[in-house]
């Protein structure tokens, strides 16, 4: 049986290219083909069978088809389905026939008939942009960190008492023995002396008191003299004993404080279009003592309470320098809601006062330096919005490598840099025995530094996601769509069912493998300014 010839073939001017680094997405098989339609196009037909990925002759000067670079065609005596196809060369056979040699565009072709299952997903656009709800490390350089918002908590002379240890109590009552000789508990710490509270603001009295010890019995009597924060006496001083400190076994103040975060814009300069910029180590919240120490606390890792703030608490135990922590509270899902000690922020040395005595020089030369320590990284950085606190005196990838088998975004990522490595690992918490000259300043207590990238590093990042989406390295079914209008997929060995041939199947696959952009409007291809809200 003599067949007439009866297929159509179709020469476009598109935008794809045989990469397939970017492709396009549609609803249904007509929309496809009215887009391809609406083209610039040469129209054939009835042309002779055309084979899959082999050449076919066209009556046209190869000069008029130069500028055609795409082709789809039908056997329409078989089949109604289009098949879709890059021209990878053309050559001159007369003025009246060109030779087009091209190959299958298997994506275009087949992607109505592919269904995606569960796979290993290295990175993607998600479709949960809360903030906090995607936290894997990228690797990407974020350069210097600025200070964006800031809030403190001070102690100065103002807020202190000076302390006063002594095993004889000159105001003890006539009859009774003033020399102590017993333990006292404070703070679960037993003390083999009284203690006594003094304000700065009356000097005459404390001199009276060390005199009167001094004149009764010598200087040794006298254990220690030292600052102590106003709010740990709270409820401990017996005012009707001559301000005498109340043995206790909880002598120490557990203060809440907060950090507020401005959640709504906290960047005045840049809002990021992705919620990770948010996160560390883009955006985190620092806590230093003013005394060298400091430790870096992700904002996404703490439980807010109901109105968003970050909570603290301030711990503090009476003895000599006061032993100090500040430590963050409902933090990384710490057990019973409580704080975590170990993430805490060590308080800076309180002064140790001075008097004539031989034996205190020879403790202050063995007791006064402060502790020095130092904290390895632990890769735990974050970020946050800020008012003051209680005593608060301050405000990879879409390309493919053909040689290294990289994506375009693993590309893209080294370019962008992994310079944060060297600062993950090294050391960042030291101490110093500074500690008196930072009371003397008006510094000693804590400084919660809102944190976040240079604004040029910043861009870099917030682009980079925008183009690549997040690592996710997760086992799921890749979102395909779910953007409104491009959507970035990386996977490894992704599966997909197709009854499609199997040389064409590969090729997809290792689209995906590479990673691929899929376009979902024709209109904003390739055109990264525009949003890409999540649908």
């Amino acid at each position: 049986m003599n067949i007439i010839p009866d297929s159509d073939i179709i020469l476009l001017k598109c935008p794809l290219e045989l990469d397939n680094k970017n492709q396009i997405t549609f609803s249904s098989t007509t929309a496809q083909f009215n887009y391809f339609n609406s083209l610039p196009k040469i129209a054939l037909d009835s042309a002779s069978y055309v084979r899959k990925d082999e050449t076919i002759r066209v009556p046209e000067l190869l000069e008029d088809i130069l500028q055609y670079n795409y082709l789809m065609y039908r056997n329409h005596n078989y089949s109604d389905k289009w098949i879709y196809a890059f021209i990878t060369d053309s050559e001159y056979l007369n003025d009246n026939c060109t030779a087009i040699s091209f190959e299958t565009d298997v994506f275009q072709t087949w992607q109505f008939d592919l269904e995606y299952k569960r796979s290993f997903v290295i990175r993607e656009h998600t479709n949960d942009d809360t903030i906090g709800a995607n936290i894997l490390d990228e690797g990407l350089d974020t350069g210097e960190m600025v200070t964006i918002n800031y809030s403190g908590i001070r102690y100065t002379l103002d807020g202190c008492k000076i302390i006063v240890m002594s095993t004889y109590d000159p105001y003890a009552p006539s009859g009774t023995n003033p020399d102590f000789n017993g333990i006292i508990p404070f703070n679960g710490i037993m003390y083999g002396c009284p203690m006594w509270a003094f304000d700065y603001t009356n000097l005459p009295r404390l001199q009276s008191f060390i005199q009167s010890v001094v004149t009764a019995r010598s200087s040794s009597a006298i254990q220690g003299i030292f600052m102590c924060p106003s709010e740990l006496l709270t409820d401990h001083i017996d005012t009707q004993n001559h301000n005498k400190i109340i043995g206790s076994t909880t002598v120490y103040s557990n203060i809440e404080t907060y950090y507020p975060r401005n959640t709504e814009a906290p960047y005045s300069d840049y809002t990021p279009k992705n919620n990770k910029c948010y996160c560390w180590p883009y955006h985190f919240l620092e806590v230093s003592n003013s005394n060298g120490e400091k430790q870096q606390y992700r904002f996404e890792d703490f439980q807010k309470d109901d109105r968003g703030n970050v909570l603290f608490t301030n711990y503090m135990a009476l003895q000599i320098g006061i032993s100090g922590r500040l430590c963050p509270t409902n933090y990384k899902g710490t057990l019973n809601s409580t704080y975590e000690n170990d993430e805490g922020v060590t308080l800076s040395k309180f002064p140790t006062c001075q008097w004539a005595s031989d034996y205190y020089t020879n403790w202050l030369t063995q007791n006064s330096v402060n502790m020095i320590r130092t904290i390895a990284s632990q890769g735990s950085n974050i970020g946050v919005d800020a008012s003051p606190f209680t005593n608060a005196t301050g405000a990879g990838d879409i390309m493919s490598n053909g040689a290294t088998g990289e994506s375009s975004a693993s590309i893209v990522a080294g370019l962008v840099g992994k310079h944060i490595a060297a600062r993950l690992n090294a050391n960042q918490v030291a101490g110093d025995n500074s500690g008196d000259v930072s009371f003397s300043m008006g510094a000693n207590g804590y400084t919660l530094l809102e944190k976040r990238c240079k604004l040029q590093n910043l861009q870099i990042v917030d682009e980079y996601f925008s183009m690549f989406g997040y690592k996710t390295n997760r086992l799921k079914v890749p979102n395909i769509t779910g953007r409104s209008n491009w959507n970035y997929v990386e996977t490894q060995n992704i599966n997909i069912l197709a009854d499609i041939p199997q040389n064409d199947l590969n090729l997809i696959k290792e689209m995906f493998n590479n990673g691929i952009t899929l376009w979902h409007t024709t209109t904003y291809f390739l055109d990264y300014s525009r949003t890409n809200s999540i649908v």
